[in-house]
């Protein structure tokens, strides 16, 4: 039987096996000629989640400690306390509260 694009709809295990052995495979990515090369001095907070290039000697190299195990949240209606513990290495911030639905 074919589907829409043509394709074979028995295929359909054969392409999510092919997927799952892609998933495995480790891409490395070096970009260059970025236009702005930033001495580590330069750093900013706007940087965070965006790539840029810096320039300098890597001298000493150590995990990440993260500064927060558990958040606080209070609703601003009801003033109930809920607490957030570290979930892969992210706050989850509540949307609503669980008492009053604010």
């Amino acid at each position: 039987m074919v589907g829409m694009g043509g394709r074979n709809q028995n295929d359909g295990n054969q392409d999510m096996q092919d997927d799952d052995a892609q998933a495995d495979t480790i891409i490395q990515v070096r970009p260059y000629n970025l236009r702005k090369v930033y001495r580590i001095r330069e750093m900013e907070p706007s940087f965070i989640e965006k790539l840029i290039t810096l320039r300098g000697i890597v001298i000493r190299c150590s995990d990440v400690v993260p500064e927060m195990k558990i958040a606080s949240f209070i609703c601003t209606k009801c003033h109930k306390e809920e607490t957030k513990e570290l979930e892969k290495g992210r706050i989850i911030e509540p949307t609503k509260c669980e008492m009053c639905g604010h």
